[in-house]
């Protein structure tokens, strides 16, 4: 849900502002986690 928020060309306090149970951190540790994951992704389809 965040991620299609964001990638809609919404700011991260506009989807903060309709969830009011998640808080700044968390959404910051999520997109950071998601990073991490798609730089993984992206390294195992370059080596193989």
């Amino acid at each position: 849900m965040l991620i299609e928020h964001l990638a809609d060309g919404y700011s991260l306090d506009e989807f903060l502002d309709t969830v009011p149970t998640l808080d700044r951190s968390q959404a910051r540790q999520f997109i950071e986690l998601s990073g991490e994951q798609m730089n993984e992704c992206a390294s195992s389809l370059t080596s193989a």
